[in-house]
């Protein structure tokens, strides 16, 4: 499809090059952490693992963001115009908007029909492996072992 086409071809490297600008400056976060790491260890797509965690993930962050208080208001912020955006909520109301982000995600990872992990052969006894192998680069808070934990197990069935 195109790909004897030239500017198709130039059309596909101009857009792999500004994903690829957009994540060196934006940062991957946690999810692509455990992407790698289970990449390296099953056989599993970096895509599946993305998609699949990215709405645990919401989750766990913007509960460990209330937790800092004030000093998580900006993040908290994006969170929430990212949920206006989908839901139409009045962004300054982080919290309902936020909880909007959140339903929408779930529902595509629904619709999408998302795998779990353990179709992949992912088990709780994997899980500690797995835990020393994530790098939690880029989040917009902090997640602890118990928190990328909590991800996997929300997504493990």
């Amino acid at each position: 499809m195109g790909g004897d086409d030239i500017e198709v071809r130039a059309g596909m490297a101009y857009a792999a090059l500004l994903s690829g600008i957009t994540l060196a400056n934006a940062g991957l976060g946690v999810v692509h952490g455990l992407a790698s790491a289970l990449g390296g260890l099953f056989e599993i797509p970096h895509g599946v693992v993305c998609g699949t965690l990215v709405g645990a993930w919401i989750k766990v962050t913007i509960e460990k963001l209330r937790e800092h208080g004030e000093e998580a208001g900006i993040a908290l912020g994006k969170f929430a115009r990212v949920g206006a955006l989908f839901s139409g909520c009045d962004s300054k109301d982080t919290d309902l908007c936020c909880a909007r982000l959140t339903q929408k995600v779930d529902e595509w990872t629904y619709t999408l029909k998302l795998p779990p992990l353990n179709e992949y052969g992912i088990t709780e006894s994997d899980i500690e492996n797995i835990l020393d192998r994530t790098g939690n680069k880029n989040n917009p808070v902090k997640l602890d072992r118990s928190d990328i934990q909590k991800i996997i197990k929300m997504r493990l069935k």
